[in-house]
């Protein structure tokens, strides 16, 4: 409560804050945080999704489960698909890395990547993380927000994730 009277504040003096985590919330096994003033948009049993105090960032965590647990050559299929979605339609997107580079990490695999779109000026961020049968998806996004600022809001995200 204390943090986001601090936030409001802070906002209203246009003082910058740096990144603060917020609310835990639970997605199957997984726990994280949000930045502080965002808000939740939308919740399914798979999916969350949150919205920036200035409307101008947005973040989908989402949950996908499967029946046995996927090996590391299958998490590099998943990446691979996601990476081709990514690319779909769209000539002017700068994605990085060049091409998925998943890793093994703790008990879990995992794949970071992040791009902008230039034509629209779409910056996002996104994390593929599978521990077990559970794969969790983070995906920040923001149109004219600085890089600086998204990967402030990115990084609450990733740090926060906590895997069962």
């Amino acid at each position: 409560m204390l943090k986001r009277a601090f936030a409001a504040i802070t906002a209203a003096f246009g003082l910058s804050m740096t990144a603060v985590a917020d609310d835990q919330f639970a997605l199957g096994s997984s726990t994280f945080s949000i930045p502080a003033g965002w808000t939740e948009k939308s919740k399914t049993d798979e999916r969350l999704t949150f919205v920036a105090p200035d409307g101008g960032q947005q973040a989908t965590v989402s949950l996908m489960s499967f029946g046995i647990t996927p090996s590391f050559e299958d998490f590099k299929r998943i990446c691979s698909v996601r990476y081709k979605a990514e690319k779909e339609g769209l000539d002017d997107l700068l994605l990085q890395p060049d091409s998925p580079a998943p890793l093994e990490k703790e008990g879990r695999y995992e794949m970071y990547f992040s791009g902008k779109e230039k034509k629209t000026d779409r910056i996002f961020s996104g994390l593929l993380s599978l521990k077990g049968k559970e794969l969790i998806a983070i995906y920040v996004e923001g149109i004219g927000v600085t890089s600086t600022k998204h990967l402030e809001s990115f990084k609450i995200f990733e740090s926060s994730l906590k895997r069962q």
